[in-house]
């Protein structure tokens, strides 16, 4: 098949284009300026576009797939809002009008982030509550919104923490990391379950939705099970052979050090090394259900 991955330097991204390229779809890599030379020309083409613009697309084969990987997750500053709505919204429903238009599939990325309850005991299910507040959800469930106006036949995937090879810094890595230099600690007990997905398990499904084996619709994925964060932390440490046993810091005081991070570094410039966004994720879970995709 003729398939367009967008964001192809991205973690997910480069994953899928990897993948499609392999089996021996005829991949178009579409990637900004800044990062394009990073792809290996070899195996794909290579078009180079400031989505949502899409004028730099009109030479490129027309697509049987689209495969909406392109996001901004890390973009702070001044014009955080202007990229996040570019690539979430903007890109997602000019992206969504062409799909329809030449009658190709489209498969569009977004994320846990949209729910209301991001962090919650609760399992969490496709029709669970949206309308979340910052930015980075808020302008990914735009972008779903505009997508069922442009092509409601599109598949979206809804993924939580990815993990694995090429990632710049997903939790897991993290969390490796902090184990083997014995630096990390448990905010609360450590006890709330909390679903991840494995890079290549989302491509397995992204690979699947592109073959037309995935109906039309949202679905959370991750990778089978939610799992308890003492859970996950000890099974790592049992890998690097270190010791188990994590301090912790109870979530009222983790709470009272985040509003005081919160209120000075602004002031000095600088980022907060805790947030109160960043203690909800670390001691409260989010687990997902699943049975949809399965």
């Amino acid at each position: 098949m003729r398939v367009w991955v967008t964001g192809a330097t991205g973690f997910v991204g480069s994953a899928t284009t990897r993948r499609l390229a392999a089996r021996g779809d005829a991949v178009v890599a579409i990637a900004r300026p800044s990062s394009a030379h990073r792809i290996d020309r070899s195996r794909v083409a290579v078009a180079v576009a400031n989505l949502p613009d899409l004028s730099a697309l009109e030479a490129a084969p027309r697509p049987d797939v689209i495969v909406h990987c392109a996001a901004e997750i890390f973009v702070e500053g001044p014009d955080a809002e202007h990229c996040s709505r570019a690539a979430h919204v903007e890109a997602t429903a000019a992206l969504a009008a062409l799909a329809r238009r030449h009658g190709a599939r489209f498969i569009h990325l977004s994320t846990t982030d949209v729910y209301v309850a991001q962090t919650s005991p609760d399992v969490i299910h496709e029709d669970s509550p949206t309308g979340p507040r910052p930015l980075y959800g808020r302008t990914k469930l735009e972008g779903e919104r505009r997508l069922r106006e442009a092509c409601p036949e599109a598949v979206v995937f809804r993924p939580p923490g990815i993990y694995g090879p090429g990632s710049r810094a997903d939790y897991v890595q993290v969390l490796v990391r902090k184990i083997a230099r014995r630096r990390f600690f448990f905010i609360g007990d450590g006890r709330p379950r909390r679903s991840w997905v494995f890079v290549e398990n989302l491509v397995d499904a992204i690979e699947r939705a592109a073959d037309g084996l995935v109906p039309p619709g949202a679905y959370n994925i991750d990778d089978g099970a939610p799992v308890e964060r003492r859970q996950l932390a000890r099974s790592i440490a049992r890998s690097l052979g270190v010791s188990a046993h994590f301090p912790s810091i109870p979530v009222p005081l983790a709470r009272a050090i985040a509003r005081s991070f919160e209120g000075v570094c602004p002031r000095l410039g600088v980022s907060a090394p805790l947030t109160m966004q960043g203690v909800r994720f670390l001691s409260e879970g989010l687990a997902l259900d699943t049975r949809r995709l399965r």
